[in-house]
């Protein structure tokens, strides 16, 4: 192959790569699935603050990465979910040790009024999803010490002040 079939050759598939990457990035300009329905807010995302950190938190960002606060600290923290409206974030803590005890927690979007909703001692509850209402929230229960086995489906409802009802 000459010179030129080779630099045309490059040259092509330069241009279906870029072509390509273009395209991506048009067709994944989506709102964050975290964000709460209808707009492209706020996203609470659970993680570890520093690397070798084995406790996850609950973190809130702007969709532009910017404003990152931290929301809940104590345990291992996960599973935050925005209720409908926007103004609540359901999430699960475990208390320190693996096998500890697992709740659902309700708190504001920005960190304050934390509940304890389900405060039972002998079941680990995770991931919460809210009811389109907003004042239900339903949860994975699981006996304590048989994490993912046996496990049913509860729902519990709340008050605006986040009191279980």
């Amino acid at each position: 192959m000459s010179r030129i079939a080779l630099r045309l050759s490059a040259s092509v598939i330069l241009a279906l790569v870029a072509a390509c990457m273009a395209a991506l990035l048009v067709a994944s300009t989506k709102p964050a699935q975290a964000a709460f329905p209808g707009t492209n807010g706020a996203i609470a995302f659970a993680g570890a603050s520093e690397q070798n950190d084995i406790d996850y938190r609950i973190f809130r960002v702007s969709p532009d990465g910017k404003g990152l606060k931290t929301l809940a600290t104590q345990g291992f923290c996960g599973s935050p979910v925005w209720s409908p409206n926007g103004k609540k974030i359901a999430y699960s803590r475990t208390t320190d040790d693996v096998e500890g005890d697992g709740e659902i927690y309700l708190m504001n979007a920005d960190g304050s009024g934390k509940v304890n909703l389900t405060k039972s001692p002998d079941r680990y509850e995770f991931s919460p999803s809210f009811y389109p209402s907003g004042r239900t929230i339903i949860f994975t229960v699981a006996p304590k010490g048989n994490l993912y086995v046996d496990t049913e489906l509860y729902a519990i409802s709340f008050d605006a002040a986040g009191n279980a009802t």
